[in-house]
């Protein structure tokens, strides 16, 4: 298998057609998750509706029914800041510049059930090694397994065990 970060190898469909099944099938990438890939039953009814209106926004306007993760990097990237971040600078310090925005993503914290990328958001203090970074976000990895894209680590967001080929005289093949 081949494993890729981002970029081209998030778009499969395409690596597909350009490359063939035989080579792109199995294909791992490391990215975050496009959201309709995400299984509902992990996530509240409220994330679940800001991803229906999304993907059907996205078919409107750009006739995609299956969008890539930069569909969502940019869309639920950018609901962080208007839904969460924003509101809790107002609420808390009455006004919003860099100082006031600062300080709301540091206190930003909501799980991943919440999340419509499904990671969640808590941002890692100046003095942290990780300084702001998002502590809720593990990183995904995806497979390409027969013409679909699915989650096979993290556990917590899996949606299909991760498939290796193996020859079939390998004894670890299934």
């Amino acid at each position: 298998g081949v494993l890729g970060h981002g970029a081209g190898y998030s778009d499969y469909k395409t690596l597909e057609e350009a490359l063939g099944t035989n080579l792109i099938n199995y294909v791992y990438n490391s990215d975050n998750p496009s959201s309709q890939i995400l299984d509902r039953k992990k996530l509240t009814p409220e994330a679940g509706k800001l991803i229906d209106e999304f993907l059907r926004r996205v078919k409107d306007k750009y006739n995609d029914p299956n969008p890539t993760t930069h569909y969502t990097d940019g869309t639920f990237h950018a609901w962080c800041v208007f839904n969460e971040v924003m509101p809790l600078a107002l609420k808390n310090y009455g006004e919003i510049n860099a100082d006031t925005l600062r300080k709301a993503f540091l206190e930003v914290d909501y799980p991943p059930e919440r999340d419509p990328r499904g990671w969640g958001a808590k941002f890692a203090p100046p003095d942290h090694q990780y300084a702001g970074q998002n502590l809720r976000a593990p990183g995904t990895l995806m497979q390409w397994v027969d013409g679909k894209e699915y989650i096979v680590w993290p556990k917590a967001m899996q949606t299909i065990d991760p498939k290796l080929p193996m020859p079939k005289d390998s004894t670890l093949a299934k």
